[in-house]
């Protein structure tokens, strides 16, 4: 159905069709791409400012586009895809200019086009009519959610080591898959916390899923996995707080708490976002609470501020 209702531009293509992008006009190595869909509407996105923000008087809202899709296969929130400036009544010539690239907002159905997706970006030279197409390293992305479904099967049976194999398969097939990351990591921590070892895998996989954390499907996702996340950081902490407690600067898995915790408030006031926000407020607070420097006491009577608002909220 989705085929029948495109323009005639579109009709006579496979879900295949290949595009060969140009960086610039000058550009003589192409990028192989495969179209997505076709670009229907153009708008500003909404935009507040507060009253003390030096942008008040400039235009700096986002485009924001929505895109007719015809190949819906390698698509998922927060990739990027480009804008492709190609004549649509060119079928011998497959060559296009890459003129804007957007981020994936949604994908949904419309009554009007069926299935499509919205997305932004800074969008000056782009228009509606245009192609949208993405690159080829997202060919495995439904093979990659297929085999990380099989690792959740397998967790919910018990068998994490089984697990661990699908979702380290997932990865490979789609390097950028932050479920994939997350639910691995969230298994090492365990192992971890009943070793009692320092979860240094579980870290690095958090913090490769938390790198592509705009990949998750939904806000659910997102926050679930920002707790798990602030879980790990707090297991690891106990276990470093000695052994480094002489260093200049404080510990990366304190300044990654708060840097993950704050990311986690702006979707979701629950308390567990704030009390792991007011522990890694508190490990800073003492870790300047020692050192005399003017910088250190302000940043202590900062973060001791910060812990005390969270607490009392």
């Amino acid at each position: 159905m989705i085929i029948l209702s495109c323009p005639v531009a579109l009709l006579s293509r496979s879900n295949s069709e290949v595009i060969y992008a140009y960086r610039n006009y000058q550009g003589i190595s192409p990028i192989k791409m495969i179209l997505v869909g076709e670009i229907k509407s153009k708008i500003k996105s909404a935009e507040i400012f507060d009253k003390d923000s030096p942008f008040q008087d400039y235009d700096t809202r986002l485009d924001q586009v929505m895109v007719r899709v015809v190949n819906r296969e390698g698509l998922k929130p927060g990739q990027k895809l480009y804008v492709i400036d190609k004549n649509a009544h060119h079928e011998k010539f497959r060559n296009g200019l890459i003129v804007g690239e957007i981020i994936v907002d949604s994908i949904l159905t419309n009554p009007f086009y069926g299935l499509a997706l919205t997305g932004k970006g800074i969008l000056l030279r782009v228009r509606e009519g245009q192609f949208v197409a993405r690159t080829l390293e997202t060919e495995n992305l439904e093979k990659a959610l297929q085999i990380k479904r099989r690792g959740d099967a397998l967790k919910s049976r018990g068998q994490n080591a089984e697990a661990i194999s699908e979702y380290l398969k997932a990865i490979s097939a789609d390097v950028d898959l932050a479920d994939a990351h997350a639910a691995l990591a969230e298994l090492y921590a365990k192992e971890a916390a009943e070793t009692g070892e320092y979860p240094i895998r579980a870290i690095s996989h958090y913090r490769k899923a938390f790198k592509h954390r705009q990949n998750f499907d939904t806000n659910l996702d997102r926050y679930r996995f920002f707790v798990n996340y602030l879980a790990a950081l707090r297991q690891a902490r106990k276990i470093v707080e000695n052994r480094y407690r002489n260093n200049e600067n404080p510990l990366t898995e304190i300044t990654d708490a708060v840097t993950v915790a704050e990311e986690c408030m702006k979707i979701s006031k629950h308390p567990d976002c704030k009390v792991e926000a007011a522990l890694a407020y508190f490990d800073l607070m003492q870790f300047h609470s020692g050192r005399q420097s003017a910088n250190h006491r302000t940043s202590y009577d900062n973060y001791r501020n910060k812990t005390g608002l969270l607490l009392k909220e």
